[in-house]
Formats: C-alpha cells, structure tokens, sequence
C-alpha cells in the first residue's frame, strides 16, 4: 500500500514535470475534469483545457522557473520562483 507522503510527493512531482517539459498529455491523471481555477484570466478555457492552457503559457512567459517539492509528514508543498526574463 502507498503511503499519502509518497503518492502526494509524487502528484506534485507529476504537477511540476508539465511546467518543466510542456507535455500536458498526461493532465487527465493529475487534474479532475472539472477543476475550477480560482483565478482564471480573461477569456480563459475552463476546466482540464484551461489547465493545460495555463501550463503553456506559464512556460513561454516564464521561461527561468525554478521549483521546489517540501514535504513535512504527509503534506507535500510545491512552489516556483521565476523573474520573467
């Protein structure tokens, strides 16, 4: 059985991999279908499309992100820093 430190950390690690390589084709196992985005930008896709939407745009805007898997007990935290240039 996997413990919840181990299947979150790697949830996260999968999170990160779709802004570090840009191939989105595995969102499906990672996103639910109708996920809302809290913070949409104007004319935004909802749901899954909107993700992968976002992921693309993240990668050509912020082409120096750097990221970052913390894990304390059984909660992982995933972060990035960028600068834009």
């Amino acid at each position: 059985m996997r413990s919840a430190t181990t299947t979150g950390l790697r949830v996260a690690a999968r999170n990160l991999e779709f802004y570090d390589t840009g191939n989105v084709g595995g969102t499906d196992g990672v996103f639910a279908q109708d996920l809302i985005d809290h913070n949409p930008a104007a004319d935004t896709t909802w749901g899954i499309d909107g993700m992968r939407v976002l992921i693309a745009a993240v990668r050509d805007g912020f082409t120096d992100t750097q990221h970052r898997i913390l894990s304390s007990r059984s909660l992982p935290t995933a972060g990035w820093s960028s600068t834009g240039r």
